[in-house]
């Protein structure tokens, strides 16, 4: 016996659900970007570059967006700058 769904039951959706959409299609253009238009090399790049030959693109550019966002809130919380290699000595060469 099914009985119908009340309203307090229902998921309710944050007022910011937009701007979600909106910040993950950012950080996938962000990964597509790091892909295939920097030339710099990082080891994120790298990275990406191994994952996308064993997984796809797709899925590479969906995983680089989600560990850019991580590297992201990281920087925002202890202020640091992107570090473009793994060696603290030759973070930015400014």
């Amino acid at each position: 016996m099914r009985s119908e769904p009340t309203e307090s039951l229902q998921p309710q959706q944050p007022s910011d659900q937009p701007l979600d959409g909106l910040l993950r299609g950012y950080l996938y253009e962000a990964a597509n970007a790091l892909l295939t238009r920097v030339k710099r090399f990082s080891t994120l790049k790298a990275w990406g570059v191994r994952f996308t030959s064993r997984h796809g693109g797709r899925k590479a550019r969906v995983a680089i967006a989600r560990k850019l966002s991580v590297i992201m809130h990281r920087m925002l919380i202890t202020r640091e700058p992107f570090r473009w290699s793994a060696v603290p000595g030759a973070a930015n060469p400014a």
